[in-house]
């Protein structure tokens, strides 16, 4: 248990402290290191802790800038860090300000369980009700729920992978999400194959048997 860091000049490892750590993020950018033990938010340079940030408690309402306890982290490309809680998705931005992704921002729950960024730099969040995708470049959302996306309601954890190709991990299993581009000609074809699968002897569309 606790906090290692590996040099990668060196085999050697060594232990920065043994309290547990629920997530880590590193920020080429800043050469920083950020961990969550949950309560609060450290900040290392190397081995050395440089700060620590408080997350608010949420039954005393005590704490600091993060909203807690915070149960994952990642680090943006800009040096921006994404937080989730069972309250919202904070970003601690390069210069130290701190804003928040809630519901007024458009997160469609605040119960927030993983935070990830893809390829493309939209930050992806899983909830106790489905994930979500914000662009951050126009601040839409995108919102994955139900079976039509998930084989289950409560998303475990979320993994952006590249290529546009999205694993989440839900209580009912994992779901693929593929973003692809299609011309009208490629969707008008599939629809013609949607028709070809429910048509029965030119009977028209069956939905049941």
């Amino acid at each position: 248990l606790g906090l290692f860091y590996v040099n990668s000049t060196s085999p050697a490892v060594t232990r920065i402290t043994a309290v547990p750590q629920l997530a880590v993020a590193y920020s080429d950018t800043l050469q920083l290191a950020f961990a969550s033990t949950g309560s609060r938010v450290y900040t290392y340079r190397g081995t050395s802790s440089v700060r620590f940030e408080w997350a608010t408690n949420l039954t005393t309402e005590s704490g600091g800038p993060y909203d807690g306890p915070v149960v994952d982290m990642r680090m943006a490309d800009d040096g921006t860090l994404y937080t989730a809680s069972v309250a919202s998705v904070n970003m601690r931005h390069a210069n130290g300000s701190i804003g928040r992704l809630g519901w007024r921002e458009g997160l469609p729950t605040n119960m927030t369980s993983s935070v990830d960024i893809d390829e493309r730099g939209a930050v992806w969040v899983g909830t106790a009700r489905g994930a979500c995708r914000w662009n951050r470049t126009d601040g839409s959302w995108r919102y994955f729920y139900l079976q039509r996306y998930l084989p289950g309601s409560s998303v475990v954890y979320d993994v952006a992978s590249s290529n546009g190709v999205t694993l989440i991990v839900t209580d009912g299993g994992i779901a693929v999400i593929e973003e692809q581009q299609w011309t009208l000609t490629m969707k008008a074809a599939a629809y013609e194959q949607i028709l070809a699968r429910h048509d029965r002897d030119g009977l028209g569309l069956i939905g049941d048997c």
